[in-house]
């Protein structure tokens, strides 16, 4: 049973904890290298193991209309479905947490390469909450013969997707296995400025803050020199709103009343001033109209060397030599404000 007080507290064990920590690590990994021979090696075990026959595995780059319209055919009932329940109260929790846990990456890459059912039939981690299931029941319970067979099986899952496998299907014993994507990850949404936010060998998926554009679209936005009046012609609302963050700086202001809050000045080593500067966006009653869901809060401070300005978001502060030290602290190294205000540009702060 339950022993530590985390493990009573969160409702299942310390090991199976580590296990999901695991699986969010590899499903956020933007560096994740593809070992094909290992994932073959896995998936051939796994398919030793429930007695199914497999002549051959062939690997495509992408998802496409070969893979999909294969695993629309056929999806391997797996044998931990009739393994048997563990059915127990700490099991539900688990098993919950995980499918958190793999809803990460594999749902919304498949719908972003316009197949958002695969996922569901075909991620190489589809049936992870199942596998999550088993290590925690037979860490309390003896089980039986179909559950260790189960949570072999799903070990060697496990294995593949460690490896880089994202998807596979199968059909009259002939495999067809896909890469996982390389993603780009912040705050819980597909997101990036400066690249593909998904992106397989030849096919690449563009989105900020979890809003998807397509590449001449999001091309413009990003460069931050589309005209103010082309983005409030946006037709899409959420691809609007995103795109304001991109826009003109002072047409932005005027659009949401933002407020400056503060403003200080630092010097850089040449003698120019370098501005930092503190602003509150207020939340928008009209919807239409609202970027924000929320009153947020943004730094924008110049570039040291270019004087080009930048602007990051920052959490509710009243100064911006609190905003900034806040950006340059960590959990290991706090700075407080009068120490940044400390701070020299081009001598000790870049």
């Amino acid at each position: 049973m339950l022993k530590t007080e985390s493990e009573k507290q969160r409702g299942y064990s310390d090991k199976t904890h580590a296990l999901i920590l695991e699986m969010e690590k590899i499903n956020l990994s933007q560096d994740l290298k593809l070992e094909k021979e290992n994932c073959e090696r896995a998936m051939r075990k796994a398919y030793e193991i429930s007695k199914l026959p497999l002549t051959e595995i062939k690997w495509k780059e992408k998802i496409d209309e070969k893979f999909v319209e294969v695993a629309w055919a056929a999806r391997a009932a797996w044998v931990a479905r009739t393994a048997g329940g563990a059915g127990t109260a700490w099991v539900a929790g688990a098993a919950m947490t995980a499918w958190a846990a793999r809803t990460a990456w594999a749902a919304r890459a498949a719908w972003a390469a316009g197949a958002d059912w695969v996922a569901g039939v075909a991620g190489a981690d589809y049936d992870f909450d199942y596998f999550i299931d088993e290590f925690e029941f037979l860490q309390h319970e003896k089980g039986n013969q179909n559950d260790k067979k189960a949570l072999l099986i799903y070990e060697q899952f496990w294995i593949a997707r460690q490896n880089g496998l994202g998807y596979f299907t199968e059909q009259n014993g002939e495999m067809i296995c896909v890469p996982a994507p390389v993603i780009q990850w912040s705050q819980n949404q597909f997101h990036s400025d400066t690249k593909p936010a998904i992106a397989w060998q030849g096919d690449r998926h563009y989105f900020l803050h979890g809003v998807k554009f397509n590449e001449d679209l999001w091309k413009k936005v990003v460069s931050r020199k589309m005209p103010f009046s082309e983005i409030l012609a946006i037709q899409d609302i959420d691809q609007r709103r995103q795109a304001m963050k991109y826009g003109d700086w002072n047409e932005f202001v005027s659009y949401t009343n933002a407020k400056k809050l503060d403003e200080y000045m630092k010097f850089n080593r040449e003698g120019s001033p370098v501005i930092h500067e503190l602003w509150e966006i207020p939340y928008e009653q009209d919807e239409d109209k609202r970027i924000f869901n929320k009153v947020v809060h943004f730094a924008r401070y110049q570039d040291r060397t270019t004087g080009e300005w930048n602007v990051k978001g920052v959490p509710e502060c009243k100064t911006i030599a609190e905003a900034m030290s806040w950006g340059m602290s960590d959990d290991t190294h706090t700075i407080t404000p009068e120490e940044w205000k400390g701070l020299k540009i081009g001598v000790n702060e870049a």
